[in-house]
């Protein structure tokens, strides 16, 4: 296990597994056999880290604003226009649940993470379970809306 800038472990090699920062050279090494990972909820592979590499399933979506210096890319890029100052470069986490359910993680952002009508802010490092029509706000402005996919 690999243990990212903020102190967490992280199986993963290239963001950690708990809070998306990139991860950089650590001082442990990687065992010399991966552990099996949890079955992928999709098509079953065994996963490690955040990606299945078997249907590229993913259990955890970054939300924030894009930094090359920083080195992060959030799979939910807010960078705009119009860019809200509110919104930190890693801002919220999204994180995939057992039987198709969501949670958010706020990932001790500068402003808060909102949940619905809320007017506090949800704890920091705290995972809060979300579902479909739940609304999230981040930053000054920005609102994301959460809407269950129907396959057809």
């Amino acid at each position: 296990m690999l243990t990212c800038p903020a102190g967490h472990d992280s199986a993963a090699d290239d963001y950690c597994d708990v809070c998306g920062l990139l991860m950089v050279a650590a001082e442990t090494a990687m065992p010399a056999t991966e552990p099996a990972g949890i079955p992928c909820p999709r098509c079953g592979e065994p996963q490690t880290g955040r990606f299945c590499e078997g249907c590229s399933y993913t259990s955890q979506v970054r939300v924030g604003r894009f930094s090359a210096s920083k080195g992060i890319a959030p799979e939910i890029d807010l960078t705009g226009p119009p860019q809200d100052p509110g919104v930190s470069h890693l801002h919220v986490l999204l994180l995939s649940r057992p039987e198709n359910g969501w949670a958010i993680l706020d990932l001790a952002s500068t402003n808060g993470t909102r949940l619905n009508d809320a007017t506090d802010p949800i704890p920091r490092g705290e995972t809060v379970p979300v579902r479909s029509g739940d609304r999230i706000h981040v930053g000054a402005w920005t609102t994301l809306t959460l809407k269950r996919d129907n396959p057809s």
